[in-house]
């Protein structure tokens, strides 16, 4: 789909970023009895980054960042990306290059699983990650050969569907073993297509914890302003390294409109959640914000931002799953 830049009531045009988002569902089948944490989201990311190594890597490699092949590796595109210092200008002082991916974890809260259990959870590839889909599959794949879990309890992948993140159309890519051409991708043109017929009044419900920093804190309140300079970071991030290059936008006349904003009903709360590395042992605190928000007064600009960050999350730890929110009228 083309799409045309959205132009609101005060001229301000706005393109999309050049990024393609596509969403795996994957389902896992128990085959043995296992207890999870209640927050899965750093299981099937930190299972991830093992999965991909073990699975891609050669076993003389330290780090992604002394691979040879680092252009070609899945392990360092996708879960150790580098950043290149030509772009470090565009990244605003951020040392980590984002990762091309988001583990969007279960919302139930079920911690013990029966053999024959199902769990399933989606992972959001951006960007030219895209092209890693089998690589991704196998990964996940070998996780559930691995084991999941503290004790390592096997699991087995029995399907894996690609889910469209507008549409929800589902396309099933592995199904009893054998592998299915994905379907195309959704651009953020195609979201930005849609955006300017979504009401001026949004309903903003996140899911997962959000931490969005401004002012150098964690935000308790999540006014408008705030998560529009965090998905500016964030999309801007993720195109430069992940689509066709730098993104320009009118960041002044953007956050002007986001400060111009009403909120109300504001229903929400911070929540704690701490995991612990299990390649460094460290333990982190990685609380945010959950619940729901209304925003009235809502430009179209702001409303195709607010959209787009739906489908890619926003602020930090978004490969756990955080910053996940819904939007509704």
């Amino acid at each position: 789909m083309v799409s045309r830049p959205i132009k609101d009531p005060e001229s301000l045009e706005l393109q999309p970023p050049d990024l393609e988002i596509m969403v795996l569902r994957i389902h896992y089948r128990c085959s043995e009895a296992m207890t999870l944490p209640r927050w899965k989201g750093a299981l099937f990311r930190g299972g991830l980054g093992r999965a991909l190594k073990q699975t891609f890597c050669d076993r003389a490699c330290i780090a992604g960042a002394a691979c040879v092949r680092t252009v070609s590796c899945p392990y360092a595109t996708i879960f150790a990306p580098e950043q290149d210092q030509s772009m470090a200008r565009s990244l605003n002082g951020v040392r980590d290059v984002p990762r091309p991916f988001v583990v969007r974890p279960p919302l139930h809260e079920q911690m013990a699983f029966v053999v024959g259990d199902i769990l399933t959870f989606d992972v959001v590839v951006i960007g030219s990650a895209a092209a890693y889909v089998q690589h991704l599959i196998g990964a996940f794949t070998n996780l559930g050969a691995m084991g999941l879990g503290q004790e390592r309890k096997h699991a087995t992948i029995t399907l894996v569907e690609q889910v469209h993140p507008l549409t929800k159309a589902v396309h099933t890519v592995l199904e009893h073993g054998v592998l299915y051409a994905p379907t195309p991708t959704c651009s953020s043109a195609s979201v930005f297509a849609v955006a300017p017929y979504l009401p001026t009044t949004l309903h903003l419900h996140m899911l997962t914890p959000t931490r969005v920093k401004h002012a150098g804190e964690f935000a308790r309140i999540p006014e408008c302003h705030v998560l529009i300079r965090a998905l500016l970071r964030r999309l801007s991030q993720l195109s430069e390294h992940f689509g066709a290059g730098r993104w320009e936008v009118p960041v002044k006349d953007l956050i002007a409109q986001a400060e111009a904003v009403h909120m109300q009903e504001v229903n929400t709360q911070w929540v704690d959640w701490g995991r612990t590395s299990g390649a460094t042992g460290l333990h982190m605190q990685l609380g945010g914000i959950i619940g729901r928000v209304t925003y009235t007064n809502v430009s179209p600009a702001i409303r195709a931002m607010l959209l787009l960050g739906s489908l890619v999350h926003v602020g930090k730890a978004t490969v756990f799953g955080h910053g996940w929110y819904r939007l509704t009228g």
